[in-house]
């Protein structure tokens, strides 16, 4: 094997774990912004009316404390393919994940 061979080897190498390591933190910093705020048991009240453009719910969900960051939360509201949120009251818990305020939000009926 020439030194060029063995060079261009290593630096596959050194890139395939650097990719990977960056894709572990970035889904480890993705997963945390997603978790409950807390483990508080009490439950907030979510009133949306017709016509709340999904960023001022998020913002008012941020305010609420129900979710760590809005950026994040829409961030998954975009991967999921989530456009609009249902109208209505909606009981919430700071002990759910994003992921489960998205479902009550979303398909859960009231």
């Amino acid at each position: 094997m020439t030194f060029v061979m063995k060079r261009f080897r290593n630096l596959a190498i050194f890139l395939f774990f650097s990719l990977a390591i960056f894709i572990l933190i970035v889904g480890s910093l993705f997963n945390y912004y997603l978790s409950p705020v807390s483990n508080d048991q009490n439950v907030e009240e979510i009133v949306i009316v017709d016509g709340k453009k999904i960023n001022n719910i998020v913002s008012m969900l941020y305010e609420m404390d129900l979710i760590r960051n809005p950026k994040m939360f829409k961030l998954y509201l975009d991967m999921r393919g989530i456009k609009e949120l249902k109208e209505g009251t909606f009981y919430i818990r700071k002990s759910m994940s994003s992921r489960q305020i998205v479902e009550s939000l979303v398909f859960e009926q009231q």
